[in-house]
């Protein structure tokens, strides 16, 4: 899945930074076969 970041977010270099780790991690998993879809990392509705 591909986000296209606002200009503003592009502006800011903690979310820029923030969003290359988070690509680099969910690379490095998709390379170990890891599936890093979002709805299964977050917690179900009961576990809240």
């Amino acid at each position: 899945m591909s986000v296209a970041l606002s200009s503003d977010v592009l502006q800011d270099d903690v979310a820029v930074t923030v969003a290359r780790v988070i690509a680099s991690a969910n690379k490095r998993a998709r390379e170990l076969n890891v599936d890093v879809k979002a709805d299964k990392c977050l917690p179900h509705k009961n576990h809240l």
